[in-house]
């Protein structure tokens, strides 16, 4: 995996391949997955036990080579286990929420269309301070799916070919519910809301709801 940082708001994040595009979970930004920056090796010089008929100019040179390679190896180890760690915790962090199950579902603090949602940023009445963090379920009209790195981004609108639109990023694990959706479809899509990203409304931790009633 490969570990970088989004230029725009540093959020750091992981992919499997270099050169992939897509764009920030966090802020929008487009982004082209960086080739992996080598990892860098310590060599370690240990004390060598020389036989009484070896010059040691003949055996260190040897050993320094094979701890070097053994470093390498271990350091490369802890590089990968790392980057893995810090992207299990930046989506469980940044996706599901502080101390929530991400399988569980999500109760919504507002029950809002996609004109309510946007139209309430757009009038500027304090709508982060209302909305951002908070639980929507947002009904509205599928007006396109896209694979965005590990996960899908389905666009949410009002129904009209250049009408009001909400950005729903839905993690990998909502494969199955974002292949059923359908152009055209109306749907109710339950996430935190994550406010603008650049002119972009998003909400985040996406899943479908077939049934929003109680």
């Amino acid at each position: 995996m490969i570990r970088f940082a989004c230029p725009k708001c540093r959020a750091v994040m992981t992919a499997a391949k270099a050169g992939a595009k897509g764009k920030c979970p966090r802020c929008g930004h487009a982004l082209e997955v960086p080739l992996p920056q080598p990892a860098e090796v310590e060599v370690i010089d240990l004390p060598t036990v020389l036989p009484a008929d070896e010059p040691e100019e003949m055996v260190a040179p040897s050993r320094k080579l094979f701890v070097g390679c053994v470093s390498f190896l271990v350091t490369t180890a802890a590089v990968l286990l790392l980057a893995g760690g810090v992207g299990a915790v930046y989506w469980l962090s940044h996706l599901s929420g502080p101390g929530e199950d991400a399988e569980a579902p999500l109760r919504p603090d507002f029950t809002l269309d996609v004109d309510q949602l946007v139209e309430s940023y757009r009038a500027k009445v304090a709508a982060d301070a209302r909305y951002k963090g908070k639980v929507i379920l947002l009904s509205g009209s599928v007006a396109a799916t896209d694979q965005d790195g590990g996960g899908f981004v389905v666009t949410v609108s009002n129904g009209l070919e250049f009408g009001n639109r909400v950005f729903c990023y839905f993690p990998a694990r909502e494969r199955a519910a974002v292949e059923g959706l359908r152009a055209r479809q109306f749907v109710h899509v339950s996430g935190r809301c994550a406010g603008f990203r650049g002119r972009a409304l998003w909400l985040m931790d996406c899943r479908v709801v077939e049934d929003p009633s109680p």
